[in-house]
């Protein structure tokens, strides 16, 4: 890969493919990191007003091979980078949620494309902030019918061992951590700032995002409405590490408030070593192999009842002796397999 040195100031660019093939700042020395933790499993419970799915959720757990498929490489990025997020949208916003959970990933991967370097929490932070706040500015222009704060949710990038997360509309997320004894640590990851909530277009008033770091052994929930904090560790210690018990566990808590659209989404992070790896497929055995491939050919005849070609719809003329014949001559590779 080419690199180009700028003298004044001192700084190296390279090629990125994302947006079109253009030259991005770069750091030449730097290697991503790996970190000890991976996402290990989710699960989603959900209360619905109508037929119309009005809530959303996204998981990506591998945003960089995320970014391969879309031509936007962040191959420096640190390990593992993640993505979780849960919209909401009621009646006839939902449209403007689709809108956001289809959008929000592109826009995190075309600011990670921009700089070819070492990421820290604080540019991370900044940029899911620019990402979230370009969002709400697209969705309030496309959706100018739509009544202000018609639409909340709630996203957590994991980079690395640590988790940024931003919320808008009230959404929330708790992360929990297990201690000793069967006890978990709970946390609020979002705070509304009232000082933003007069102000905001379709989707509602957001939070600045916060960080937090992870060793494993942690469970992040988000929900698409504000819960109790206190119902996450209840759900945690009856239902451990089944993270769709866990959500139905949390909804239920969430029962006693107001009817209404809401999502319960629940991320469990492992250390890497117990994180299981996806089963691979068998290989393929060739003839070579010692294997010997078989296929059973039937032919119909005109004693066959009924003797009809249930294919192509029609009465079979063929003798007895005329589709042995051409059974045994198929079978040795002079056509296919037949009705």
């Amino acid at each position: 890969t080419k690199l180009f040195f700028q003298v004044s100031p001192r700084r190296y660019f390279r090629f990125n493919d994302a947006g079109g093939w253009r030259l991005v700042e770069c750091d030449p020395d730097h290697t991503y990191e790996t970190s000890s933790v991976g996402y290990a499993g989710d699960g989603v419970a959900s209360r619905q007003a109508t037929a119309v799915p009005e809530t959303r959720h996204v998981l990506v757990p591998d945003l960089v091979k995320a970014g391969v498929a879309l031509k936007m490489n962040i191959e420096h990025m640190d390990r593992p980078t993640s993505l979780f997020a849960a919209y909401r949208g009621d009646g006839a916003s939902a449209t403007a949620s689709d809108f956001c959970a289809k959008l929000l990933h592109t826009k995190l991967l075309l600011r990670f494309a921009s700089y070819m370097g070492k990421w820290d929490p604080g540019r991370i932070s900044a940029a899911l902030q620019a990402a979230v706040e370009e969002l709400a500015e697209e969705a309030t222009n496309s959706h100018k019918e739509l009544p202000q704060g018609s639409v909340s949710f709630v996203a957590c990038v994991m980079c690395g061992s640590v988790v940024h997360v931003v919320s808008c509309g009230g959404a929330q997320a708790v992360l929990a951590r297990q201690r000793r004894g069967g006890l978990y640590s709970v946390e609020a990851l979002t705070q509304l700032d009232l000082e933003q909530s007069s102000s905001c277009g379709v989707v509602g008033p957001r939070t600045q995002v916060l960080c937090s770091e992870v060793a494993g052994g942690e469970t992040i929930v988000l929900a698409t409405s504000p819960m109790v904090v206190g119902s996450v560790e209840g759900a945690l210690k009856a239902f451990g590490t089944r993270p769709r018990a866990i959500a139905r566990g949390v909804l239920q808590q969430m029962e006693t408030r107001p009817a209404g659209v809401v999502a319960v989404h629940v991320y469990q992070v492992l250390p890497s070593a117990t994180v299981a790896e996806p089963q691979a497929k068998k290989p393929r055995l060739d003839d070579k192999a010692g294997k010997i491939r078989c296929r059973h050919i039937v032919l119909k005849h005109i004693g066959c009842k009924p003797a009809v070609d249930p294919l192509r719809r029609k009465p079979v003329t063929r003798t007895m002796e005329e589709a042995e014949l051409a059974r045994g001559s198929r079978s040795h590779g002079d056509g296919g397999g037949g009705a």
